[in-house]
């Protein structure tokens, strides 16, 4: 029988999204098919940051600020 499923991989281990209706400890032969997470544009950000932060050895508050002194300096142009 062949099956198509969705799961999540969490530390290490597939779960399925939905209950699977097979019995347990049945021998399973897996096709994965991945697809990356989908960040929204405050998450890449956020990770651009953490990197420039660790890159330049900056604490997470001057970070931080950092990040938003840039983000207000790219929405002031855009409005002019």
């Amino acid at each position: 029988m062949v099956k198509a499923i969705a799961a999540i991989y969490e530390n290490g281990v597939l779960k399925p999204e939905k209950k699977l209706s097979i019995p347990e400890h049945s021998r399973l032969k897996l096709k994965i098919e991945w697809q990356p997470p989908v960040l929204s544009d405050t998450e890449k950000l956020a990770g651009c940051f953490k990197k420039y932060a660790l890159k330049k050895a900056m604490s997470l508050n001057k970070s931080i600020d950092t990040a938003v002194k840039i983000v207000a300096h790219e929405i002031a142009q855009k409005n002019n």
